[in-house]
């Protein structure tokens, strides 16, 4: 979190104070078990710590600087949309701010677009978000399948229509489709995000947000732009793929003036000097002609203090701190070591293989062990999880690409999880408690929201489950009078004073009857009981049946 000191004597005006929200966690599990010990803001990337990336390139940690900074820890936060609630809870929110992930990599010139942002509030006080885009065709080694969306943009002032990820969808029907978009990790915010948050704890992501926010765009009239870089460099090390994809890009100087020997580096103890072929070498380094023997690197992420001993073999994978790797060992693909791993002479780990110096603690997390592994002179357990997909390594994401299938509409269908049915039987009881006190419905929208929130039930799910429990009503009487009931509120309170909602409801009672939901007593008991003159839907809806 960070904002503006106030220079002595000198007043700022309110919307003059820029904020910043700069989320740490990574909330995910991409990095274990390197990220056992530190968190991944704080892996080095090019031998800086990612945090500083962000930090040092707004100058944020300058003597000179105006901004200060606060850390909020909270404890109780598992997403996102957790830490917004949080920062919502604590008032620390009052203007316009950026949210930017801490694993963030950027050369971008905000203040431009943050101009245009302000712009559009100033116009439109609806606008809740300006998202940052960077343009990356299909197979670019900074984008990954995990990530990938399609946007519906209007092109004439990049207003967000449309926000999805292709999942198993076939068919979009959208107004102009962008698949050549990968999300930055910055965002442009109103102070008014983390009320939103708060106010619907089915937020957990940024992504269920924008969603959220599109698909209730015509009830609370909020609108979302986009701002598509260019020139500029804006990625996120989201996983161990796209470490490997920026770590390059830094070395190849397309993220200048990011470079290990520019800005960013701290002058006092991290300077090198550039040669040819992208080589970079610190002031300590000194290369002995016989330092070590036949030892190849290709792609080998090497922390601090790891000892590499002779004949090693490392192939793209990522070596933590105080690492020791005897003899002969040879590390292939993927394979991440994390710190203080010592693997013996002449051990061969296979492909994604991920060492652990610490043995098994969390039955979450099965690890062995395993002297096979690790050999007889080694110290480390095999941590044993589920490698996901988006894990495995940047150069297999065209053959990735190609094994993509669609799922049949019968693997498509939708399965009712256990929250979904315990909602659906509290929203029922809702139903029925309503049409036998003669509840104000008012008050049952209400009760139903906070079930929502309650079962973590998403948006796009809730009209779905609603529609059942309605028509799934009249199964739960358990007399003739409580169906009698339900059709009176069914059409002198559902259909008031709307004639499309009334042509439904004839076609719906209808159908009851001709499945045996409805008996004939029930509908003749229901179309014979007095009516007041002023009950005139209900009157027309009988005359129809």
């Amino acid at each position: 979190m960070a904002g503006i000191k106030k220079p002595k004597g000198e007043e700022f005006k309110k919307e003059d104070i820029l904020q910043a929200v700069v989320i740490a966690d990574s909330f995910d599990k991409k990095f274990i078990p390197v990220t056992n010990l530190k968190p991944r803001a704080l892996l080095p990337l090019a031998n800086i710590p990612l945090l500083e990336y962000t930090l040092k390139k707004a100058n944020w940690l300058a003597p000179s600087s105006p901004v200060s900074i606060t850390t909020v820890v909270s404890e109780d936060c598992l997403s996102v949309g957790d830490a917004l609630r949080d920062i919502s809870a604590k008032s620390l929110i009052s203007n316009d701010f950026i949210l930017v992930n801490g694993d963030t990599v950027a050369n971008v010139k905000l203040k431009p677009i943050i101009e245009e942002h302000k712009a559009r509030r100033l116009k439109d006080k609806q606008v809740m978000m300006t998202m940052l885009f960077k343009k990356a065709p299909p197979l670019h080694m900074i984008r990954q399948q995990q990530d990938d969306i399609i946007l519906a943009v209007k092109s004439a002032d990049s207003r967000l229509l449309r926000y999805d990820k292709p999942g198993n969808k076939k068919k979009f029907k959208l107004p102009l489709l962008r698949y050549d978009l990968m999300d930055t990790g910055i965002s442009i915010c109103s102070p008014h995000i983390p009320e939103l948050f708060t106010d619907n704890f089915d937020y957990q992501t940024k992504d269920d947000f924008v969603k959220g926010i599109l698909i209730n765009e015509e009830i609370m009239s909020n609108k979302m732009y986009i701002h598509v870089l260019d020139n500029e460099y804006a990625a996120r090390v989201s996983n161990i793929s796209m470490y490997h994809a920026i770590s390059k890009d830094i070395l190849a100087r397309w993220v200048f003036p990011i470079v290990p020997d520019g800005s960013i580096a701290d002058v006092n103890s991290c300077r090198y000097s550039y040669g040819r072929h992208n080589i970079y070498l610190h002031k300590t380094v000194t290369l002995a002609r016989y330092s070590c023997n036949n030892v190849k690197l290709d792609g080998a992420y090497i922390w601090d203090n790891v000892h590499i001993d002779n004949g090693c073999q490392l192939t793209f994978c990522l070596v933590d701190d105080d690492v020791h790797l005897m003899n002969n060992v040879k590390v292939q693909r993927r394979c991440v070591i994390a710190a203080k791993v010592v693997v013996g002479e002449n051990q061969t780990l296979s492909p994604g293989c991920r060492l652990t110096a610490q043995p098994p603690s969390d039955d979450k997390i099965n690890t062995t062990p395993d002297t096979d592994v690790v050999g007889e002179d080694g110290h480390g357990w095999v941590y044993l999880r589920h490698i996901d997909r988006d894990d495995e390594d940047v150069y297999d994401l065209e053959e990735e690409m190609c094994r993509m299938k669609i799922d049949s509409d019968e693997e498509d269908d939708d399965k009712e999880t256990d929250s979904e049915m315990m909602f659906l039987e509290e929203v029922i009881s809702t139903l029925q408690k309503a049409v036998m006190v003669k509840t104000d419905w008012d008050n049952v929208v209400l009760e139903v929201n906070s079930v929502k929130h309650a079962y973590g039930i998403q948006i796009k799910e809730v009209n779905q489950l609603l529609t059942k429990a309605v028509i799934s009503l009249p199964l739960k009487s358990e007399s003739s009078q409580e169906s009698v009931d339900y059709l009176k509120q069914l059409t002198s309170e559902c259909c008031k004073d709307n004639s499309a909602m009334q042509k439904v409801v004839v076609k719906v009672i209808h159908q009851l009857y001709e499945d045996d939901i409805l008996s004939e007593d029930v509908i003749l008991s229901w179309h014979g009981a007095q009516l007041d003159d002023e009950e005139v839907d209900a009157i027309n809806i009988r005359k129809r049946v």
